[in-house]
């Protein structure tokens, strides 16, 4: 069973090589003719879908296996990306987004409930936060090979060959996912997942430690998350070349891993409360201080920051999740924390397109001014955070 940890780490590292991510804004604005408020309403309209998605995909996922769902996520996203890379238009996109949506719920929580139930059956489960700390690297490691190749192609071919190319290897890592071996856990059937979401929504409610942890890790992983889409505006504003995009990319995600590598160490010189703090203020520093310079090798640096800190989150919190949620249902109050988090997210990008309108400085501050508060006033106990 073992060897199903070492398969998700090839397809997270597949299922990511993604080649359009380091010119995505110029992709959007560029190619497919979208304002930056578009393009960032075309992403709410993404995560409206993943809203919906998510909780049924989830329950899928109990009821007739987590290795079927990834299957289907693979695939799926091989087409939307297919579609997204053949036709510059705005309704396109939006198939391709609802397409796409459905191949990321489909993964979303099956592949951390396919791990750990998976380290259950082996009775490895104290190793789950190192386990986690790998598996999340496998996109970052991705993303480093990626984005400069995804750079040349669109320099030299044309901005929407990178997303062709993304179609070859999620396809690949649907094929890997066929020769997984679902864990021995048995999952029992359920009601309609109405009545799931129902039942995991009180679980949440109802659990003293478990809900400080999804709180936090919902609000200041929505304010992080939108340097993904600021990054490549920040470069721009300080005079960037489009041909060094994929490699400052490269270079954020080998930050991140390096990172990644020191989660444990980092985690005993600091303490796990502080960790996870850190995780939001020297984000939301950085933040504030890419708003008052247009000096590259500064503003390289502090999107390094952000992204890194931002990326160490995923394992620290799958960890704390996981130790909370029991077996039976796990892939689905996993999906439904995700869910939470891009229901908040896709409120947000139609303040934060808005304010990208009015100033891009204003953005930048804004975003790290929260970050800032939300660390200072956690609510998160130490002793609720390890085994």
């Amino acid at each position: 069973m073992f060897a199903n940890i070492q398969k998700m780490n090839i397809i997270s590292f597949l299922f990511n090589l993604q080649f359009f991510e380091a010119v995505i804004i110029p992709f959007f604005t560029g190619w497919g003719g979208l304002s930056f408020s578009e393009t960032l309403l075309l992403q709410s309209w993404f995560l409206f879908w993943i809203f919906a998605f998510e909780v049924p995909t989830g329950l899928f996922a109990d009821r007739f296996g987590r290795k079927t769902s990834i299957i289907l996520s693979c695939f799926i996203t091989a087409f939307a990306a297919l579609i997204f890379g053949s036709i510059p238009n705005i309704y396109a996109f939006l198939l391709a987004d609802f397409l796409w949506a459905l191949g990321t719920a489909f993964i979303s929580g099956a592949d951390e409930a396919m791990i750990y139930d998976t380290l259950k059956t082996a009775n490895i489960t104290s190793r789950s936060k190192s386990v986690f700390a790998k598996y999340s690297a496998m996109p970052m490691l991705a993303f480093v090979i990626a984005s400069p190749i995804g750079s040349i192609m669109a320099v030299n071919f044309g901005i929407n060959y990178p997303m062709l190319f993304s179609v070859i290897p999620s396809i690949l890592a649907g094929f890997i996912a066929i020769t997984l071996k679902e864990p021995s856990n048995k999952i029992e059937k359920r009601e309609h997942y109405i009545f799931i979401i129902k039942e995991s929504l009180m679980f949440i409610r109802e659990h003293k430690k478990l809900r400080p942890l999804i709180i936090d890790s919902i609000l200041g992983s929505s304010l992080l998350f939108y340097i993904t889409w600021l990054y490549q505006i920040m470069l721009k504003n300080s005079n960037a070349d489009i041909g060094i995009y994929g490699w400052v990319s490269a270079g954020m995600n080998i930050f991140s891993i390096i990172l990644l590598a020191q989660l444990l160490h980092l985690e005993k010189i600091f303490g796990k409360k502080n960790l996870i703090r850190m995780t939001l203020l020297i984000p939301g520093i950085a933040f504030i201080a890419s708003a008052f310079t247009i000096n590259l090798a500064i503003t390289i640096f502090l999107i390094f920051l952000i992204i890194g800190f931002w990326e160490i989150r995923a394992p620290l919190y799958s960890s704390y999740f996981n130790i909370h949620i029991p077996a039976a249902n796990r892939a689905m109050i996993l999906s439904t924390i995700l869910m939470m988090g891009r229901i908040l997210t896709a409120l947000l990008n139609i303040a934060v397109g808005a304010m990208m309108d009015w100033s891009i400085r204003g953005t930048l501050i804004a975003l790290g001014v929260s970050a800032i508060v939300f660390a200072v006033f956690s609510n998160i106990k130490e002793k609720d955070l390890g085994y």
